[in-house]
């Protein structure tokens, strides 16, 4: 009787408290070739690792018609697809790189400007992080470029916008395994009067961030 009364008047408002959620498991990480391993994702850098690179006006797959950089709006070479990106050396000496927490550049963007011929409107920029999707389904994205873009996830390519062509913004939607990835995304200015880029996750359940490197080296 006691204990009852006891617990009559001590428990008179009381408060049910839920247990703390639990966090996803983390996956599993893993080095990829040039790409680093999967971040922690409970405390990672959310953004991208950029390599920004300058153009020489002589590269023989910037123009490959010949044409003056004042003339590079011309029908001759608007629809010009440089093919893969893996396969070309625009990216392979870049001049700087650098932490972008976001890729929402829109348009008259001009990062790289050294003063050489054809500055600052011949440039590419290569961008690199991992992305967890946390459930399997759809997911959608806006990308938009002028000129070339391209975007890969587990190395297969998702979107593109090659050629030479204006500012193009598109609402894309690919379908997903959850688990996480390196994404690579490519982008080249070739001249165009107008310039600029735009990529970012509307829909899903996402998060990229900037990857772990055994060798602090390795993003250099």
């Amino acid at each position: 009787m006691l204990l009852l009364a006891a617990l009559t008047l001590g428990c008179s408002e009381y408060t049910v408290r839920e247990p703390p959620k639990v966090p996803p498991a983390q996956p599993p990480g893993r080095e990829v070739d040039g790409l680093g391993s999967a971040p922690d994702w409970t405390s990672c850098y959310e953004g991208y690792w950029g390599h920004y690179s300058n153009f020489d006006v002589t590269h023989p797959d910037v123009f490959p018609d010949g044409l003056p950089v004042d003339d590079t709006a011309g029908d001759a070479v608007a629809d010009t697809d440089p093919g893969d990106p893996h396969e070309l050396d625009w990216w392979d000496d870049p001049t700087f790189t650098r932490f972008d927490a976001s890729l929402e550049f829109g348009t008259n963007w001009w990062p790289v400007d050294e003063d050489r011929e054809g500055d600052p409107a011949l440039f590419a920029v290569r961008w690199n992080a991992w992305m967890r999707v946390y459930d399997r389904g759809e997911i959608e994205f806006v990308l938009g470029a002028a000129d070339d873009a391209w975007v890969f996830w587990k190395g297969e390519q998702i979107a593109a916008q090659p050629g030479l062509h204006p500012f193009e913004t598109e609402r894309i939607r690919v379908s997903v395994d959850a688990g996480q990835a390196p994404i690579e995304l490519y982008y080249a200015h070739r001249g165009s009067p107008e310039s600029g880029f735009r990529f970012r996750v509307v829909e899903g359940d996402v998060k990229v961030c900037l990857p772990e490197y055994e060798d602090e080296s390795a993003d250099e």
